[in-house]
């Protein structure tokens, strides 16, 4: 037995394997995935964590108890429920998105954009515009 040294993370609750040799590791910081011969060779550089940034709907919990079924789904119980995720057919992908606010009311008065989509917004006398 020895310490895995080069792993970013030392608070960690459960670790399980996927068929892709990717370390699925539950942490009080997320969830952590990276290949299994870097964190058996002690050579962790390439690694992704997985946060309510980008992914998990809350921090996994401390005294869980995460399960992996025969399907590939790993539950996680995190703070605010559980989450789920098949870790034998997972993939990311970062989409660009965008967003538009066709209107904004300001007290009772509703504010279109103009020719360049820009809403302005006047002055008003305090909170909600009275």
């Amino acid at each position: 037995i020895r310490p895995v040294t080069t792993f970013p993370n030392s608070n960690n609750y459960d670790l399980f394997v996927d068929h892709n040799d990717q370390m699925w590791i539950i942490s009080s910081n997320g969830v952590f995935t990276v290949h299994i011969d870097d964190m058996l060779h002690d050579t962790v550089s390439d690694y992704k964590l997985y946060t309510q940034d980008n992914g998990l709907t809350s921090l996994p919990t401390a005294q869980g108890y995460s399960v992996l079924d025969e399907d590939g789904h790993l539950y996680i119980p995190v703070r605010y429920g559980l989450c789920s995720v098949d870790i034998d057919h997972f993939s990311q992908e970062n989409v660009p998105m965008k967003a538009v606010i066709s209107s904004v009311y300001c007290g009772d008065e509703l504010l279109l954009p103009d020719q360049g989509g820009a809403i302005t917004i006047p002055a008003t006398k305090g909170k909600g515009g009275k």
